[in-house]
């Protein structure tokens, strides 16, 4: 029966079937099941190779060959009386039958497709997962719940237990997905519902439909039944590995897809992009090393890992290059879930990033962005300088010179010049703090394959080992000064730093709760955290704002009409910016500072949208694929400050967050970012005061548009650094008021 087709029509196989159901009504079915066998030219083509040179004429001893139609020894197919029987009434019965062509027929290529025409009577369904065991291969054709037709191949009958074994493994095999909700198993083939069941006991379901009986033709003779859909007897972890991993590219033993990922010659991010895109799917599974990564770009998909199931993925994992920056593990952000995490959270959110401490260190942000306005208006005076100023570093050191305030009460590791350009040590620890950010959890083959960090093949160890040494030069000795100040009872009694405020912190007993260790840990977490992601946004923000004039008027008009031109913009004035955080929350959205978030680990098994995620996987949220999807976004490589304001704009303040994980900006969940009032006002206040205090163009001597390269391009941050061309617009005395 159409022998050597790969693939089969609709219309040929209902045909083929029904035919074949009415000679069996007509003639009566056999006890023995009547096979039908279709086999694959792939099979053909291998066995006209195999002939090769053998003469045509030479006689072959076919005693001991099973014929692949009739099962029976002693000839082959070609030769088979059965095949050559079947094959002449098919012929005959040609164009006879009317085919529904609504009726949705499920094919499972294969080297041989075997069809049974025998009816199955029973009326007990079970979903099973140990059906190898079973015997009596079927095959039934099933009217489901929607009135589709389904043909079910490699149905078996089990005896003991008096039912029919639908085998979920042989349907995970071939691309289909079942979710066992609390009262509801569904299964699907992509994003088609194939069948559904409903839970009457504490582990049985009930099929949805009706079985439609191989020797009736009418609907009217069908046997309305309500099929028992059972899990025999399987724990969790079983009924999960029926389930297929998320797609993704075919590794090797031990090795998984690291060769591919090296031959590739690109940054993991990009192959990993590169891969989602070319197979279109929102989740991936990429298994390197003895660890599976799970990307994700869908914004349903990374709700279900950071909301729904956050407990199981608010974990950490343990790589080199976390060990090298974490000291052992002791600090907030890259710590497993565990009791010293806990510990280092609560610090953290309650004594360090408090709205009473957000209130509390209102002046040192104030004097960092009055600075800000400072020296920028110093470079628009400098006729060595025609105005020309390094957006980048000035966001940068911005954010840094607030934090510094923060942790040491001093915005400068170095000695402070009287034009305000930047010390030198200053220079070397922003490019720490750069390095280790691009190497942290950046796909080292040591985070993969630990037993190869001592041959350091990728040269991240050292990379990160000399990083790691600058952030200890300048903040250990800091650290250690003001421990011994406060030992020796020198130091001032108030606590107008973070670092005099976790020194002084007591447990229960009064003895102090951190240690030394632990203040390192949290200070160089702080640090980190603070200065990308709003530096980031303010760059593109400003670059996009200068190639599109009109969203950058659009902003002026919004500070001039809330804040006006004869003061500068103050925290106060950030509530109703809603125009100024809409440009920098679609900066966030077009351009991440980082391709993936942090990753979160699986502390067990778990089933998320359909597929099988094991223990030990790490999720990676692709921050470019969340804020690039066209499913959601409309004209997504498009800078559209206006898609995140609703309404007329004067109804509801603009988020820099977006809980629905439709971008990221700031983690959600367990593992959410404890700064998020620190980042956001420090993203909204620097963009804010460089566009109300400076009319912005690109350089003079140069193109007329900022080049910000490909949309397509994985830059996080832009090729070059921003230099634009910067003129005053306020007041003469506003600028006058400041100084250094």
């Amino acid at each position: 029966m159409l022998v050597g087709k790969t693939t089969l029509k609709l219309n040929e196989t209902i045909t083929v079937l029904k035919e074949n159901d009415k000679i069996m009504g007509n003639e009566g079915a056999s006890k023995e099941s009547q096979l039908l066998a279709v086999g694959s030219s792939e099979r053909g083509r291998k066995m006209k190779s195999d002939r090769g040179g053998r003469s045509k004429s030479r006689s072959r001893d076919y005693s001991s060959v099973e014929c692949h139609y009739c099962r029976e020894l002693g000839h082959i197919q070609n030769y088979c009386r059965l095949f050559k029987e079947d094959l002449r009434i098919l012929k005959n019965l040609k164009g006879k039958s009317k085919v529904e062509n609504s009726a949705n027929v499920v094919n499972y290529e294969g080297d041989l497709l075997l069809l049974n025409t025998n009816p199955v009577e029973n009326s007990n369904w079970v979903m099973d997962s140990a059906a190898d065991v079973h015997k009596y291969i079927e095959r039934v054709r099933l009217k489901l719940h929607n009135g589709n037709v389904k043909i079910i191949f490699n149905v078996r009958y089990v005896p003991t237990i008096g039912a029919n074994v639908i085998l979920l493994g042989e349907l995970a095999s071939h691309g289909h997905r079942y979710v066992d909700t609390k009262n509801l198993c569904k299964v699907y083939k992509g994003d088609n519902l194939i069948m559904q069941g409903r839970k009457k006991q504490n582990i049985t379901y009930y099929l949805d439909g009706c079985t439609l009986r191989a020797n009736v033709e009418n609907n009217n003779d069908n046997q309305k039944i309500e099929k028992r859909v059972h899990f025999s007897d399987m724990n969790k972890r079983s009924r999960s590995l029926l389930l297929p991993l998320p797609p993704g590219p075919t590794g090797f033993p031990i090795i998984g897809c690291l060769p591919t990922m090296v031959k590739n010659n690109i940054p993991t991010f990009q192959w990993m992009h590169k891969f989602m895109r070319k197979m279109r799917t929102e989740i991936a599974c990429f298994h390197l090393g003895n660890t599976y990564f799970i990307a994700v770009t869908s914004p349903e998909l990374a709700c279900e890992f950071l909301k729904k199931h956050d407990a199981i993925f608010a974990s950490r994992p343990k790589v080199m290059s976390s060990g090298l920056f974490n000291k052992g593990y002791t600090s907030t952000t890259f710590s497993p879930l565990d009791n010293q995490w806990k510990k280092m959270k609560k610090v953290l959110v309650t004594e360090v990033l408090s709205s009473s401490m957000h209130k509390k260190f209102h002046e040192k942000r104030r004097k960092e962005a009055d600075r800000l306005v400072w020296y920028v208006h110093r470079q628009c005076s400098n006729e060595l300088n025609d105005g020309i100023v390094d957006v980048r570093s000035i966001a940068q050191h911005y954010c840094a010179g607030v934090i510094k305030r923060y942790i040491f009460n001093k915005r400068s590791f170095g000695k402070e010049k009287k034009d305000g350009s930047l010390a030198i040590e200053d220079v070397e620890h922003m490019e720490a703090i750069f390095t280790v950010l691009f190497h942290l959890y950046g796909f080292a083959i040591a985070d993969f394959c630990p037993w190869l960090e001592v041959f350091d093949f990728d040269g991240v160890k050292k990379i990160m080992t000399n990083a790691i040494a600058i952030f200890n030069k300048y903040h250990d000795c800091e650290i250690n000064r003001r421990v011994e100040m406060w030992k020796k009872g020198i130091a001032s009694n108030e606590e107008d730093n973070i670092l005099d405020v976790l020194i002084n912190l007591k447990d229960s007993e009064n003895n102090p709760l951190l240690t030394i260790q632990e203040i390192k840990a949290h200070i160089d977490d702080i640090m980190l955290a603070t200065i990308d992601n709003p530096s980031n946004a303010v760059e593109w923000s400003l670059a996009e704002m200068i190639n599109q004039p009109k969203i950058l008027d659009k902003a002026h008009q919004e500070l001039d009409c809330i804040v006006g031109r004869d003061r500068l913009v103050e925290e106060s004035d950030l509530p109703k910016l809603n125009y100024i955080k809409a440009c920098a929350k679609e900066s966030f959205r077009l351009h991440p500072i980082a391709h993936f978030n942090l990753p979160h680990e699986s502390s067990k098994d778990v089933v998320i949208g359909g597929y099988f995620i094991p223990k030990g996987s790490q999720v990676l949220l692709s921050r470019r694929g969340l804020g690039r999807n066209p499913r959601v976004w409309e004209e997504p490589l498009k800078y559209k400050p206006e898609r995140h304001i609703t309404g007329n704009g004067d109804t509801g303040e603009v988020m820099l967050s977006d809980h629905e994980l439709r971008m990221f900006s700031f983690s959600t969940g367990r593992r959410s970012c404890p700064g998020i009032m620190l980042g956001s006002t420090l993203t909204t206040m620097l963009l804010a005061r460089l566009i109300q205090g400076f009319h912005w163009k690109a350089p003079p001597n140069g193109p007329a548009t900022i080049d910000l390269g490909s949309p397509e391009d994985d830059n996080s941050l832009m090729k070059k650094p921003l230099l634009a061309h910067a003129t005053l617009r306020l007041e003469p005395q506003v600028y006058l008021q400041l100084h250094s």
